[in-house]
């Protein structure tokens, strides 16, 4: 298949490579074009579904959250329905590929979205070899996909200052301000309760694999969470029973006990972008912006991964957004 798309890209030169190569590995799918051989299976113990419930236990034993372990779940095993469900001892490099190329070209699946499926497969194939399932883990054989880069920007200074002037509600103005100080995942937030803070300004979050770490609020946050509490305490006096940072604004018998979901979080900022006319505002862009000013303004980035809850900085990285104008001043600095 390489071959015969390295010649098509040189007969057509700008053709794209990778959409040859999916298409061919559909249109080959059902045929045979060299002798093969499977040998004989090491294991036979499991069929499929008690294969991927034994992976989710050992998942869940070491430590992933709940929305992990689903996604792990729905998603191998659509992936394994999609292949038509063949044993999964016997899964090949091949049948991998033209799973991915019937994503991209039946489904039209992101080169993302794509690599998201590559990766929950070679987390699970590497553990069947782990276990002696397979001798082998397909997936290495499965190059990673190519993605287009997107550079995704953090808000401006204009704009920070314009979302702060359109919040009125002392919820969206403290909700603002705790993302902008933390840098934390809009999950993260949702969950916050008010036994997790330790003094005015240090809050324990709870992470991934039962992970914890801590974050701090600025001046500003702290003001506005004052604002906030005031509110609560107004509203709802004695009543507030809610054991969370962020509640809903009404009191009923579901909302009393319930955080603010994170679905209710970026319901309230996008309106606040929208009237304050800042495009593209969504909470995980807040985090953005918080990892890129804190490098711009000295901190480590080892520091700012740390805050982030990262475990590699080349996560990090991805984050940040610094502007070439930024970029051209530190080299005037730094590089002699």
């Amino acid at each position: 298949m390489n071959a015969i798309a390295s010649r098509i890209q040189a007969e057509i030169p700008g053709a794209d490579i990778s959409t040859v190569i999916s298409l061919l590995a559909l249109e080959m799918e059902p045929y045979d074009i060299s002798k093969s051989s499977r040998e004989i299976t090491v294991y036979k113990g499991f069929e499929n579904k008690k294969l991927i419930e034994k992976f989710l236990v050992c998942k869940r034993v070491k430590g992933l959250t709940p929305k992990s372990l689903t996604m792990y779940k729905e998603s191998i095993h659509f992936l394994t329905g999609l292949m038509g469900n063949p044993p999964l001892t016997e899964v090949t490099a091949d049948d991998i590929i033209v799973l991915l190329a019937k994503l991209e070209i039946e489904r039209g699946a992101s080169a993302s979205y794509r690599n998201s499926c590559r990766r929950f497969l070679y987390t699970f194939f590497s553990w069947l070899r782990v276990e002696g399932v397979r001798v082998d883990n397909p997936m290495e054989k499965v190059p990673k996909i190519k993605e287009p880069k997107k550079k995704k920007k953090a808000f401006s200074e204009m704009e920070v200052e314009r979302l702060r002037m359109a919040a009125e509600h002392p919820r969206d103005v403290f909700v603002i301000e705790l993302l902008l100080s933390t840098g934390c995942r809009v999950a993260k937030i949702s969950q916050i309760m008010l036994s997790d803070f330790e003094g005015k300004d240090q809050i324990l979050v709870h992470g991934k694999g039962q992970k914890d770490w801590y974050v701090f609020l600025n001046a500003k946050a702290q003001i506005a969470m004052e604002a906030w509490m005031a509110w609560r305490r107004q509203t709802f006096g004695e009543e507030d029973l809610n054991p969370y940072l962020l509640r809903p604004l009404n009191n009923g018998p579901r909302q009393r006990f319930e955080p603010l979901h994170v679905s209710g979080i970026e319901i309230s900022m996008r309106a606040v972008g929208k009237k304050a006319g800042v495009k593209s505002v969504h909470p995980h862009r807040f985090r953005r912006t918080c990892a890129t000013r804190a490098l711009q303004k000295g901190m480590p980035v080892e520091q700012v991964s740390l805050m982030l809850g990262h475990e590699k900085i080349e996560t990090t990285q991805i984050y940040l957004d610094i502007e070439e104008d930024n970029l051209k001043s530190s080299h005037k600095k730094y590089v002699v």
